[in-house]
């Protein structure tokens, strides 16, 4: 199948793609998916009894893999201090559904898998917890809290934009390749959520290196305001 991209990046390279839509060309379609959400959904209720915490595991299977399990340990530790506490993950239609029957046997108490989209469950959570990527911006643009990780310890996290990101899809070689792009990139970027790169501020509270999931508990227990 052909591929193609949106990208807020100019240089963005077009090598593999048939057609890359550029976001200074085309528009924002993260403020405009807001928009329409905001329009259509002006009434809506919440999709389940507040409070809860939204965690993000994004769309691609490889961050799912390893995002999910990454989130159930960082529950697990929040729950140990705070056993009320409640998170949303709302699960992208491209994790099939086989594997989410897998999930729910081993999931910590309180830990709802929903397919309503992201939106609606965000649209009412305290707090969401994500990574960098597209849905920080839809975020800043629906005006709620969130806070951004990025665990550096999982290579697979880090998607990176035209060649490297393609040589870091190689066997073995390529998470080589990877996490040495990953070293440079820590010491040369500044931020990592498209809202403080355009800001060029913290607007966004981010945490960037390798966070263990008993260090992002008493993270996202300090945003809470919950006990540790």
């Amino acid at each position: 199948l052909p591929a193609y991209a949106y990208t807020n990046h100019k240089n963005f390279s077009k090598w593999g793609y048939k057609k890359v839509f550029y976001q200074h060309e085309v528009g924002d379609l993260m403020a405009d998916r807001v928009k329409d959400f905001e329009i259509t959904n002006a009434t809506q209720k919440p999709p389940f009894p507040p409070p809860y915490t939204v965690f993000l595991s994004g769309s691609r299977p490889l961050h799912f893999d390893g995002l999910f399990p990454y989130w159930m340990e960082t529950i697990k530790e929040i729950q140990k201090s705070n056993p009320d506490f409640k998170a949303v993950l709302p699960i992208s239609p491209f994790i099939k559904d086989e594997r989410l029957d897998t999930l729910k046997t081993t999931l910590p108490n309180n830990v709802i898998l929903t397919r309503i989209p992201s939106l609606n469950c965000i649209s009412h959570a305290d707090l969401t917890i994500t990574i960098p990527g597209s849905n920080n911006s839809e975020i800043v643009y629906l005006k709620r809290h969130f806070i951004v990780f990025l665990p550096t310890q999982y290579p697979k996290l880090i998607i990176l934009d035209g060649l490297a990101g393609h040589i870091g899809k190689l066997p073995l070689i390529g998470t080589l390749i990877k996490m040495g792009i990953i070293a440079i990139l820590k010491k040369t970027m500044t931020y990592y959520s498209l809202p403080n790169q355009l800001a060029k501020d913290s607007i966004i509270p981010e945490y960037i290196g390798h966070i263990s999931p008993k260090e992002a508990a008493e993270i996202i227990q300090t945003h809470l305001n919950l006990k540790t």
